[in-house]
Formats: C-alpha cells, sequence, structure tokens
C-alpha cells in the first residue's frame, strides 16, 4: 500500500480546470471586481502550483517509475500541470475581447426605430410577451445604429408573432447590467439590451429561416392536436423552448423538482441517444458511416435547439462515446465531460456564466464523482443494488446543484429525489414517444391522432406534479449562499473520487469538508436583522424600489421591478418575506410579474394609487388589496404624489427624515412638476436616467439608485 498513487491525474480535466478559472479571473479584472494586485496575485500562484507541481515530479521520478501503481505518474503530473497553466492563461486572453466589447457598449437614451428579427422566445403570458431579436437596426431621427447582439422585447402585443418574424416597433433600449448575474446571463447568449413597445406599435412581416420553419410547423401540429398546456409542455421537451407554458405549470413543475424535463439536457440526449444507437445497429451499416450519421443527428438536434450548452456538453460526450465504441478506445467519462467543456469555452468563454451550463456540468460530474461513494454506502447497509443506483444518483444530483439553485432561483425542492424516483421512467417513454410521433405527424399530417399515445403519459406527469404541490412545506427557501459552497462541494467530490488510497485521512479530510459545507450553508441561511426603524437601499438598475423596515414588518416601497432582479435584491440584503408592498408605480400590464413577487414573498396585504380603485385590481392581485394614496404605519407616514392622473412619486415620512422616491417611468413633465414642488425633503431617492438638471440647486441630499452600494441602511 506504501507504494499506491495518491491521485489519479486526468490532463483534460486540469486543462479544464484551468481554463474555468482563467475565465473567471479575466471577468473580474476586467469588470474591477479585482484590482492589478489581485490580477497579478491569481497568476502567480497558479504559476506557482504548476512549479510545485513539476518539481514534485521531479524529486520523486526515480521512485515513480519503479513502483508498480505510480508508472506515469510524473509525466501526467507535469503535463497536467502545464496544461492547467496554459489552459489557465488561455481563458483570460480568450475573455479579453468578449468582455471589451461588453464594456464599449453604447447606452441609448432617445426613443428610437427598432427593427429585428424573433430569433427565440422568452415567455408568453395573459398580459404580455417575451422574445429575443437578432440582427438588430435602430434609427434616431437621420441616425442609423447597427446593433451587434440581440435585444430582449417585451411587448403588450396580443397579435401572434411567430419565430422568424421580422419587427418593428418604436421604443428606448436599455443596456442590461454587467454587474447582475441575471443580466450578464442574459449577456452571455448575446443579448445586450432590453426595451418595452407598445401594441400600438408593432408592424411584422415575415422572414425565413430553416430551424424557425420547422420549430413553427411542429408547434402547429402539437397544438392541432393536443390541448393548449399539453402542446405547450410538448414543444418544451423537444426544443427546451418555455415560451408557451403558463406560470401555473412552471410552477407546478419547479414545485414537483421535475422542472428539468422541460429543458433539453442530458436526460433528453442519453434517451434519444440509446433509442439512436439501437437503429443504427439494426441498420447492419460499417462503423464509419454509423458514426457519421449519429454525429450529423446530434448536431442537427443541437441546432435546433439553439446549441444551448446542456445540449452541446450531452451531445459531445455522446459522439466521443461513439468513437470509443467503435473504434475500441477506453472510455473515460471524466475526461469526456472535460473535452466537452474546453470546446463550448474555447468557442463561447461567457458559456460559463450562464445556468445552463454550471448546472448541465455539475450534474454529470455528481454522477461520475459523488454518486459512486453515495451507491456504495447503500449497498453496504443491503438496498438493492438498481435502487441504490438510481438513489444515489439522485442524492448526488441534488447536493452538488444545490448551492447554484439557491443562489439562482432563491430556492430548492426538498421532494425532487422522490419525484423523479416516479417521473423520470415515465419521462424515457413519453420522451420516445413524442419524438417518434410528432415525427410521424409532421410528415404524415394525418396521422397526427397518434399523439394521443404520449398525451396519456403527459397526463400522468400532470397530475402526479399538480398532487405533490398540495404537499406543504414541499420547498426550501434560502439566501445567497454563494459560490464558495460549490467550490467546496466539488472539492469534497474529486477528494472522493481521484484520491485513490482509503487510508484514513481521506476520510479525515472528507468528514471535515463536510462540517465546513454544513456551517457555510447555516450561516449563510440565517436572515439578517435590521433596526426597528430603517430604509435599506440596493442597487437597483431602472427601478425605484427599496425596503423600509418597521417593527419587525417589512415593506416593499415600490413594485416597479422584476421578479429576478428582486430575489437578488432580497438574498444580498437577507430579507426571507416581504409583508406589504407599497404599489405607488404600479403598471397594469405589469400585473403577472407582481403577483409572482406576491407568491414569492408571500406578501399579505397590497396598497395602490386610489386613481385605480379597488373593483378594478381586487380579482386581479393575489393579495388583500388597499387603493388609497395615503398609507400610515406607527412609525411612517406615505404620501403617493400624483400628476395629471399619473402616480410619479411617494413622499415618506418617518423619523429618519422626509423621503421622495421618483417613479422611474416618469416623462420629463413629470419630473419637472416633482423639481418644482415637491423637493422640500431630507432625501431623493432617484434615477439618473431621469430629467434632474440642477437639482442641487434645492440642497437635498441625493442618492442615485445606480450609485448606491450592494446595501445601504439609512
Amino acid at each position: 500500500m506504501k507504494d499506491r498513487r495518491l491521485l489519479n491525474i486526468r490532463f483534460l480535466f486540469s486543462v479544464f480546470l484551468g481554463l474555468m478559472m482563467g475565465i473567471i479571473i479575466g471577468k473580474l479584472f476586467l469588470l474591477q471586481d479585482i484590482n492589478l494586485f489581485g490580477f497579478v496575485f491569481a497568476i502567480l500562484l497558479c504559476c506557482a502550483l504548476m512549479v510545485c507541481g513539476i518539481v514534485y515530479a521531479r524529486k520523486t521520478n526515480s521512485f515513480n517509475e519503479s513502483s508498480r501503481f505510480r508508472k506515469g505518474f510524473g509525466f501526467n503530473l507535469i503535463s497536467s500541470c502545464i496544461g492547467m497553466f496554459s489552459a489557465f492563461c488561455v481563458g483570460i486572453v480568450i475573455l479579453i475581447a468578449p468582455m471589451t466589447h461588453i464594456n464599449s457598449l453604447p447606452d441609448f437614451e432617445n426613443e428610437m426605430v427598432i427593427t429585428g428579427q424573433i430569433c427565440d422566445y422568452v415567455d408568453n403570458e395573459a398580459t404580455y410577451k417575451k422574445f429575443v431579436l437578432k440582427e438588430c437596426v435602430c434609427v434616431d431621427g437621420e441616425s442609423e445604429y447597427s446593433i451587434s447582439g440581440k435585444i430582449l422585447v417585451y411587448s403588450s402585443n396580443y397579435e401572434q408573432v411567430q419565430l422568424g418574424d421580422i419587427v418593428s416597433f418604436c421604443g428606448t433600449l436599455e443596456l442590461l447590467d454587467k454587474r447582475n448575474s441575471n443580466d450578464f446571463n442574459c449577456m452571455s447568449s448575446g443579448i445586450y439590451y432590453s426595451t418595452y413597445m407598445s401594441s400600438s406599435t408593432i408592424d411584422a412581416s415575415v422572414g425565413f429561416n430553416a430551424r424557425d420553419y420547422i420549430k413553427n410547423y411542429v408547434d402547429g401540429v402539437l397544438h392541432e392536436n393536443l390541448n393548449q398546456d399539453n402542446a405547450d409542455i410538448s414543444y418544451s421537451i423537444l426544443f427546451g423552448d418555455k415560451y408557451g407554458l403558463s406560470q401555473e405549470i412552471k410552477y407546478m413543475f419547479s414545485y414537483s423538482g421535475i422542472s428539468h424535463i422541460l429543458a433539453v439536457s442530458g436526460l433528453h440526449i442519453s434517451v434519444l441517444v440509446g433509442v439512436l444507437w439501437f437503429l443504427l445497429d439494426k441498420l447492419k451499416l460499417n462503423r464509419y458511416a454509423k458514426l457519421i450519421i449519429f454525429a450529423l443527428f446530434l448536431l442537427f438536434y443541437a441546432y435546433l435547439c439553439m446549441f444551448s450548452p446542456s445540449v452541446c456538453r450531452a451531445s459531445i460526450m455522446a459522439i466521443v462515446l461513439a468513437v470509443c465504441k467503435l473504434f475500441y478506445f477506453e472510455y473515460d467519462s471524466i475526461s469526456s465531460l472535460s473535452l466537452a467543456g474546453i470546446v463550448i469555452l474555447l468557442i463561447s468563454p461567457l458559456s460559463l456564466f450562464s445556468v445552463s451550463f454550471q448546472l448541465s456540468f455539475l450534474c454529470i460530474f455528481a454522477i461520475i464523482a459523488f454518486a459512486p461513494a453515495i451507491r456504495n454506502i447503500f449497498i453496504t447497509i443491503k438496498m438493492p443494488k438498481a435502487l441504490s443506483e438510481v438513489f444515489a444518483i439522485s442524492i448526488a444530483v441534488n447536493v452538488v446543484i444545490l448551492p447554484v439553485c439557491l443562489n439562482v432561483f432563491s430556492q430548492v425542492s426538498l421532494l425532487g429525489i422522490l419525484s423523479n424516483l416516479i417521473v423520470l421512467p415515465i419521462f424515457s417513454i413519453l420522451y420516445v414517444l413524442l419524438f417518434t410521433m410528432v415525427l410521424v405527424s409532421c410528415i404524415i399530417p394525418p396521422l397526427g391522432f397518434l399523439l394521443a399515445i404520449p398525451n396519456l403519459f403527459l397526463h400522468l406527469i400532470k397530475y402526479f406534479a399538480d398532487y405533490v404541490c398540495r404537499i406543504p412545506f414541499g420547498v426550501f427557501k434560502a439566501f445567497n449562499v454563494g459560490y464558495w459552497l460549490l467550490a467546496m462541494m466539488v472539492l469534497l467530490a474529486l477528494l472522493i473520487h481521484f484520491l485513490m488510497t482509503k487510508h484514513i485521512g481521506k476520510m479525515i479530510s472528507i468528514v471535515l469538508l463536510s462540517l465546513c459545507i454544513c456551517s457555510v450553508f447555516i450561516v449563510s441561511s440565517l436572515p439578517k436583522n435590521y433596526s426597528n426603524v430603517s430604509f435599506v437601499l440596493s442597487r437597483q438598475r431602472a427601478s425605484s424600489v427599496c425596503i423600509y423596515v418597521e417593527n419587525d414588518m417589512t415593506i416593499l416601497v415600490g413594485s416597479n421591478i422584476k421578479k429576478y432582479n428582486l430575489m437578488n435584491m432580497m438574498k444580498r440584503l437577507k430579507v426571507k418575506s416581504i409583508d406589504t408592498i407599497v404599489a405607488f408605480d404600479l403598471q397594469i400590464n405589469q400585473l403577472d410579474e407582481l403577483n409572482d413577487i406576491i407568491e414569492f414573498c408571500d406578501t399579505s396585504c397590497v396598497y395602490v394609487p386610489q386613481v385605480y380603485g379597488y373593483d378594478q385590481l381586487a380579482s386581479s392581485i393575489n393579495s388583500n388589496v388597499i387603493s388609497t394614496n395615503n398609507i400610515e404605519f406607527d412609525n411612517c407616514y406615505m404620501n403617493i404624489v400624483e400628476y395629471k392622473s399619473n402616480s410619479i412619486a411617494l413622499e415618506i415620512v418617518s423619523e429618519l427624515g422626509t423621503v421622495l422616491l421618483a417613479n422611474t417611468e416618469n416623462n420629463k413633465s413629470e419630473n419637472v412638476y416633482l423639481f418644482e414642488n415637491c423637493f422640500d425633503v431630507d432625501y431623493a431617492l432617484l434615477n439618473k436616467r431621469g430629467y434632474w438638471a440642477e437639482i442641487e440647486s434645492k440642497n437635498v441630499d441625493i442618492l442615485y439608485f445606480e450609485e448606491i452600494g450592494e446595501c445601504v441602511t439609512m
């Protein structure tokens, strides 16, 4: 045992790790989250690790070559260290171009005529639509601008628009916030701007694109033969697009812990690969023809799915497995996963920061590195082998992706492990049947009635998800636990997988690291206690929103904010729930977003401007509605300021002073009215995009939301 290797070195995994570290450090430096000293220190530290590895390998070379278990260890260690450092440097270099482009994006303030082609759906609700435009051209008077990236469009237009349509409308482009994790996720997909268009400005014409034509045709076949919900779920399962899904369906699948079946991932590709390989075997083709057909089919499917990171990862790994199987190479899953990651990051380095990339790679990493150890524990306690395998994979995946789910979604399903044990076998049958029947129905439309077969399995999954949703306490909500917890979990999995010795030191390391993970998780989940009366401010882009705390009651002042931005704000501030919302800036077309916030925050009461009236909103808002312009709490008085029947600001009087909070949707005349009449206050919380010329002459403490740090307590 003395000459046994301590570590099982993988060259490609080391390169993948170095590439990811380089991209992360490069992003932090280019966004100025770390200074030049920190950047240089990171490079020197990585270089020092490489030198230490090389020196260790050289010093132990003679011992390694004379040992039965350590032959080739020195060469593997040296090549891995050099590969990791080289990849680290490459990661920094390949990030320079996209980050420089993002940092140099212009910010437009004037309304323009925007023309572009719909290339992706995002969402489709009762009161709004969201979709993505590419190849956009903007005209501002006599000036014309060609937008290099994509634009996320919010629309209150209820006309049917399709993929490939060329849309022209009037709107104001708003640059996404590169410091916001959700916005940066969009930027990693090439979406740099967002805008809103009203129903009166849309002008659509049909464009042509092979992918859009196929997806639109499949969508039409599904809606002709299935009901609305099942057709939208089927489309999401096939292509990963959730644009047609209702909030009820999304919530139901998320609460049950099975929402991953609605996004094309390794689960879908593995089922598809199994069927495709079986059919190719039956055709008795030679191995070259089989490999070419296999690879082309997966690449075409990835093309239909917009080359999402999860589909690309699964396709690359499947092609590598096929090559190894056909040409009798030894297949190594961790190296195959690393190769897929290297290819994706070299083509699109910003993909590393997308949730799809993180969840896809972490799930497979958990199955490879973490699940075997859990399975062995179950086998030790005499659990059947097949059941041990299923439980081990489910537990490993849910544990490893836990930090990402909490950081991104602020919650995790407690029922996901058990739900997947029931749903995944049904889904495997459903996916094969759905894919086959859709293909047949598209080729021979009269056979569309065959979709009734997968429709039965869809109903089974929906009924199960609906049943699980009725179980209380099925979701655990937590604050931002940080990615340090994820790093420790990955390190734990690496110790379990790569540490080859069974010495007691391995168990001690695992126990200590597990205790650290638990400690970090518990400490991160504790809410923060604010003073009895305080304003809690956080950097918000294009939204006048803050939190007011009074005697253990938490009030959200303002409602014109997207749910995911509010989630991030609450995580940073460690606020667990919102008791009351003062929706002085309420917009009727944003009621769906407001209801999502109410449901997420467990809000019991919503104050709305009196101009709307109680009857108009009582049935549309999922909470107790109070229609008034004068709001009074124990130590605070709030007054909604109106101008020409529009709510333009909120005046807040408390023991902290008088604060004026302006609506970011105000036009110039409304802000001029505020400037001339309503600045007898101590503080003004404003947005820089407004018209606030010469405001300093009012002798008021001005706080701009875009300049406020991560958390400021007044």
